[in-house]
């Protein structure tokens, strides 16, 4: 999945079968995230006489304002992005005859216990 970031927790059900070119490919059947790593974007602070977007000086200049060329000291501020994914068992939309499907009773919130 393309919403998975490296630190994310997950187990992975499926199958592994050799491969000519690769040595093995697991056949993903089911997986379950267990934990998924906060994702944080930085943004420069706006500027605090008219609000406007500003830029960096360098790592002791402080930041100056693009419209109005104010310059003062301010902090980056921390933004946490929404990924898109959340905790759970997710199937790929083709499976085997033999995988049972997640909308059968006994196998709800990640119990892989069947």
């Amino acid at each position: 999945m393309s919403e998975l970031r490296p630190g994310d927790r997950i187990i992975i059900v499926g199958a592994v079968r050799p491969s000519s070119r690769l040595s093995k490919i697991v056949e993903l059947e089911r997986m379950v995230v267990v934990e998924l790593k906060s994702e944080l974007l930085y943004e420069n602070p706006t500027c605090p006489l008219c609000g406007a977007s500003t830029e960096s000086l360098g790592s002791r200049g402080g930041y100056r304002c693009r419209k109005c060329h104010h310059r003062f000291n301010g902090v980056r501020r921390a933004i946490e992005v929404h990924r898109g994914l959340s905790l759970g068992t997710y199937q790929a939309p083709l499976y085997r005859h033999l995988t049972r499907p997640l909308f059968l009773p006994g196998l709800s919130n990640g119990n892989l216990d069947g």
